[in-house]
């Protein structure tokens, strides 16, 4: 409740009520009474807008994220408020009442901090309400629910960041999804956080997706006592006995929590991680047909690739941060002269270490002394002329 930030009332999805079959007046009358959802909105003072970035729009399942004049906004008929586009906005432009990430982490505090109540072990159930065939469901002692709107807004950080308030395990509980989100991206995710495990020495195991058939809504009461006992057999993790990571206030929220994590485990600068869906990309750049002309850094949407000039001695970097890449592709696309290539990859001791792609020097003009461009630029453009049968003074 301390994070709710209130509704907007101009932000609100209204629907009326559809019935199947015959109905009695009584129940006519109740048909007509608007009904009221919340969904996510787009916070325009924040969004970098389509140019710039524009990552959120290929996420949504149901395509209701709209572009006009570079202005991106939420279609609220389409909507489904699944929260996919929560999870893929890097600037936190996109607001959802009732279930921000900030919401969220606060409820699990509340649930797994609490340690002088005995409940072990702590399991954290992320529960996709809007999905099950029911409601009515008993969870194990210790196994503490946590409702979200689909399993595509239960993203790497969600379950890492139980993990680091002290979850000894995490289930993700769902039925047939209605959002059209594609099961098998969060099931990626998954395999990315086992990888992530792996180099951390912690138990793949401790993750396990439930699917609630309609027919047999009591087996999976079953199951999930079995992976609350089973949870209970593996030492605790030594994440349980420490402070959660703290977040900077701006920027990406993903490789500041893998970053804590792993520092807390001392095992940051170990492992490379190549399974499931990497949210991490690593750049290569073939130094001999690049020209440094910079396109790639002013279309990086995370600022991953950020050029570096010196005023005071002409020279030219363009610089990469390996945890800021969201591995979108939108450098290698842009690039004219085709001498990048991305790899989803997560190398761990890369992680807050800016890597020089490129280096050269600065070409000033003869006359007033402004710079022109890179060294590289100017010899391409000096042997394309040539070529042409001109001939530079």
């Amino acid at each position: 409740m301390s994070e709710f930030k209130g509704i907007r009332q101009d932000r609100l999805k209204v629907h009326f009520l559809r019935s199947e079959g015959a109905i009695s007046r009584r129940e006519l009358l109740k048909l007509v009474v608007p009904r009221y959802e919340v969904i996510p909105f787009i916070e325009p003072a924040l969004c970098r807008g389509q140019q710039e970035c524009g990552l959120c729009v290929d996420t949504c399942p149901v395509e209701a994220i709209r572009v006009e004049e570079d202005k991106v906004s939420i279609d609220t008929t389409m909507c489904n408020g699944c929260g996919a586009c929560i999870t893929a906005c890097p600037h936190r432009a996109i607001v959802y009442p009732t279930f921000s990430l900030e919401e969220l982490d606060k409820e699990m505090g509340g649930l797994l901090l609490a340690k002088d109540i005995a409940l072990e072990p702590r399991v954290n159930a992320n529960i996709t309400h809007s999905c099950l065939p029911t409601s009515d469901l008993s969870y194990p002692a210790g196994m503490l629910p946590l409702k979200v709107p689909c399993l595509a807004m239960v993203s790497p950080w969600l379950i890492l960041r139980a993990f680091d308030r002290g979850a000894q395990g995490v289930a993700l509980i769902s039925g047939k999804c209605r959002s059209g989100f594609d099961s098998t991206r969060w099931q990626e995710n998954i395999l990315f956080i086992k990888g992530l495990f792996d180099c951390w020495g912690i138990e793949p195991e401790r993750i396990r997706t439930f699917e609630v058939v309609e027919d047999e809504p009591g087996g999976i009461e079953q199951k999930l006592s079995k992976f609350a006992q089973e949870t209970v057999r593996l030492d605790p993790t030594p994440l349980s006995m420490s402070e959660p990571t703290l977040f900077p206030d701006e920027g990406l929220l993903l490789p500041a929590l893998v970053k804590g994590i792993g520092n807390k485990l001392g095992s940051s600068s170990k492992g490379v991680v190549s399974t499931g869906a990497v949210p991490f990309g690593k750049i290569e750049l073939d130094s001999s047909q690049c020209t440094g002309c910079g396109l790639c850094a002013l279309d990086c949407p995370t600022e991953a690739l950020v050029i570096s000039p010196s005023e005071e001695t002409d020279a030219y970097q363009l610089l990469f941060k390996h945890d800021a890449c969201a591995a979108c592709g939108r450098c290698v696309e842009v690039c004219p002269e085709k001498c990048l290539r991305l790899e989803r990859i997560l190398e761990l001791d890369k992680i807050n270490s800016p890597a020089v792609l490129f280096e050269d020097s600065i070409v000033r003009c003869r006359q007033c002394g402004s710079p022109v461009g890179s060294r590289a630029m100017i010899d391409k453009l000096q042997a394309k002329v040539l070529a042409a049968g001109q001939s530079f003074p």
